[in-house]
């Protein structure tokens, strides 16, 4: 599991599965996510909403700075949490990790030079680029 190897104070942390319960043991987050935030409240200031980006954008650095790059591919408001008004990432059920070289596995065997970033279906509608549609 991608998220298991993962470890930044932006992402979420997951310290094990157990996949014959389908149980994910991963950190409290007490403070909700920021489409429930912004449900109750509606746009956030400017300031707060720099703070969040900044640190999801910190977040996705660490992803996209690993050895083998982590794509997240779902990231919407439902899946930035917060713990104590630290924003964590979450749910990596659509994440793609790409090799040190910038290949994707193939099925069957061998490698393609790219990986495919607009994968139809992949995703929730309204968060993806234009370019899936």
């Amino acid at each position: 599991m991608i998220m298991c190897t993962l470890n930044h104070p932006n992402v979420l942390r997951v310290f094990g599965i157990v996949p014959e319960r389908g149980w994910i043991v991963m950190e409290l987050c007490n403070g909700g996510s920021l489409a429930d935030l912004l449900r109750r409240h509606g746009p956030l200031p400017e300031k707060d909403a720099k703070s969040v980006i900044v640190q999801v954008l910190h977040g996705l650095r660490h992803l996209h700075g690993q050895r083998e790059p982590v794509i997240h591919f779902d990231l919407k408001p439902a899946n930035i949490l917060f713990h104590d008004g630290e924003v964590k990432l979450s749910d990596f059920g659509l994440s793609k990790v790409m090799s040190a070289q910038g290949e994707s596995s193939q099925p069957g065997g061998g490698a393609v030079q790219h990986m495919e970033l607009t994968s139809y279906g992949s995703g929730t509608h309204g968060y993806l680029p234009p370019e899936c549609y």
